[in-house]
């Protein structure tokens, strides 16, 4: 039994992969980038 997957399926969850990739990335460099500026703000102004 072979797969009837139309092109736009297809491409539609490919799509949506690239997306949630996209967004697991962006949530992953969100939090680097928060983390160097805590950084670098206690470098500026040390407590």
């Amino acid at each position: 039994m072979r797969d009837v997957i139309s092109p736009q399926t297809q491409n539609a969850a490919l799509t949506a992969n690239k997306i949630s990739h996209i967004k697991i990335l962006a949530a992953i460099d969100g939090k680097f980038h928060l983390q160097l500026f805590r950084l670098i703000g206690r470098l500026r102004n040390p407590q």
